[in-house]
């Protein structure tokens, strides 16, 4: 892609199965270090909450389901924040998604529970 201004550079690459495009205000010399930076940040996210990579951590702590698992600080954030959205919204937003055929995934009866425990 072409620099759009002296200082506006663009930054395309592919990751977490979608185009990533950005807009950076940044220094010409220091565009190619940004760009590095921002490819390897979504693609270690990628790696953790992606369920389409059977090793990446919500992938365990889905095969954990019901026992208990340690996580990331990372992960223990996301959960904290999924249960307080669904306490704001109460209830309409449910994090939780179960397999079904041939779909995919879809929302999980609200009968289910789940609990974050920080320990």
């Amino acid at each position: 892609m072409e620099r759009i201004t002296q200082y506006l550079h663009p930054f395309h690459f592919q990751t977490l199965e979608s185009t990533i495009e950005m807009l950076l205000h940044c220094e010409e010399k220091d565009s190619t270090l940004i760009n590095k930076q921002a490819m390897d940040w979504f693609r270690s996210v990628e790696k953790r909450f992606s369920t389409n990579l059977a090793d990446s951590e919500i992938s365990l702590l889905n095969a954990l389901a019901g026992e208990n698992c340690l996580v990331s600080t990372t992960m223990l954030e996301v959960l904290f924040l999924a249960e307080a959205y669904q306490a704001i919204t109460d209830g309409n937003y449910f994090p939780l998604l179960q397999k079904s055929a041939p779909m995919g995934l879809e929302k999980a009866p609200a009968t289910l529970e789940w609990e974050v425990d920080p320990a």
